[in-house]
């Protein structure tokens, strides 16, 4: 991503229901994120951030993802729980641009094979006073594109020239906080393994060819595992989108899975020798909320890929399936 223009893309248009379900929660407020919680999209870019008093700095032009936590969308809910405001905050004489991109995770159910991009809508813009100003149209992120097990999932990216230095960014969503109800990015989840295991993708445009929004395996690097921390206010019930394995027939084997540390069972996506998208959708039944543990069947593997695009909590399963 290069541009460095103001600008607003919207990807699709949206049949908006206005049947928004009342549900017990506090009224939505800006939340604060500490600069720190920003990530590298690889290991160099990583190797040239450093991190103080929650900020993060640029020691080298790098690129960095940063995680959303929606809190306002649930079950039931088709309208009102937007993104209106993301603020980005600098130090003085910081030079960056930053997206706010929204993307389908499990794109279209079953006939996601079809589709070119997961990228819904994207806005973006370059400092100015110290501050980058985001907002965003897209509703209904619990019941995604009209179907069972797809939701979309907000992320920030910024690129940061050498010396600049991301000190906060606030969120703030419409509608109401959810009980149990949260969705979260790929860029929530470490890498739990060190080294060149792992590469955030950067977002596409709208009506292009790319898939963004998802952390890879580097390569046949051995290693590659990511742990999704429990989502604060979330219910213990799971789901999280991954790429299914995409290899030469001799590597089938070497599937892509996660645990729940809760439940320590395995699931995994299905072998698929021809598509590396749609994501293929893991679902988790919960004593207690738990952080999952995503990674390739064999470590070190023998080949292929995996990816990890994001996951959503509920009170329970049932919530996962349109209403």
């Amino acid at each position: 991503m290069n541009s460095h223009a103001v600008g607003f893309y919207v990807a699709t248009v949206f049949a908006l229901l206005v049947a928004t379900v009342s549900r017990r929660g506090l009224a939505a407020t800006p939340v604060a994120y500490s600069g720190s919680l920003c990530r590298g999209t690889d290991t160099d870019y990583e190797g040239h951030v450093s991190r103080s008093s929650g900020h993060l700095s640029a020691t080298a032009n790098v690129h960095v993802v940063c995680p959303i936590i929606k809190t306002t969308s649930g079950p039931g809910i088709w309208d009102g729980d937007e993104i209106s405001n993301v603020t980005v905050s600098f130090a003085s004489s910081s030079v960056a641009t930053c997206w706010l991109t929204i993307y389908s995770a499990n794109q279209f159910g079953d006939q996601g094979q079809n589709v070119p991009t997961n990228v819904m809508e994207q806005s973006f813009g370059s400092v100015s006073s110290s501050t980058i100003s985001l907002s965003s149209e897209t509703v209904s992120y619990w019941n995604g594109y009209e179907d069972h097990h797809t939701w979309y999932y907000p992320e920030l990216y910024c690129e940061i020239d050498s010396g600049g230095t991301l000190t906060s960014y606030s969120v703030t969503e419409e509608g109401t906080v959810q009980d149990y109800d949260r969705i979260a990015p790929e860029s929530n989840c470490a890498n739990a393994t060190g080294g060149d295991h792992y590469n955030y993708v950067e977002p596409g445009a709208p009506g292009g060819n790319d898939w963004g929004g998802y952390v890879a395996a580097a390569g046949s690097e051995s290693g590659f595992s990511m742990v999704c921390p429990v989502l604060a206010g979330g219910g213990s019930a799971i789901e999280i989108a991954v790429g299914p394995t995409i290899s030469p027939p001799t590597m089938a084997g070497n599937l892509m899975g996660c645990e729940s540390t809760d439940t320590s069972t395995w699931q995994y996506a299905d072998y698929d020798s021809g598509y590396q998208f749609p994501p293929q959708v893991l679902t988790y039944s919960q004593t207690t909320p738990s952080e999952l543990i995503c990674q390739m069947q064999n470590l070190p593997p023998t080949g292929g890929d995996a990816k990890v695009f994001s996951y959503r909590t509920a009170a329970d399963t049932s919530d996962f399936t349109l209403q």
